[in-house]
């Protein structure tokens, strides 16, 4: 019964943790970022991605509101709402 319990436990937590909330609505000075950059070889697609919780790296996630917004190279990410994220695709390897 033990294995069965532990996937449970962790879809939980994900649904616990997927609250949202708008940037604006929040301390500015309490908004912890994740930038990545991924490079996906068998795709040959670089991914810029952004998180923006509130308060810590387990915090409220975040939606920039207007006008703020967030790029890589120059080009805007978008945002993505399943996972409340920010992502660009490029085509091959970017740095």
């Amino acid at each position: 019964m033990k294995p069965l319990f532990i996937p449970f436990l962790i879809l939980a937590l994900l649904f616990v943790s997927c609250e949202r909330e708008d940037s604006a609505d929040v301390n500015q000075d309490r908004i912890y970022t994740i930038y990545s950059l991924v490079y996906e070889a068998d795709q040959d697609i670089t991914y810029a991605r952004a998180w923006f919780q509130f308060g810590s790296a387990v915090g409220t996630l975040l939606e920039l509101s207007e006008p703020s917004n967030v790029s890589f190279n120059d080009q805007r990410l978008s945002f993505q709402n399943a996972f409340a994220y920010y992502e660009k695709s490029l085509p091959g390897k970017t740095t």
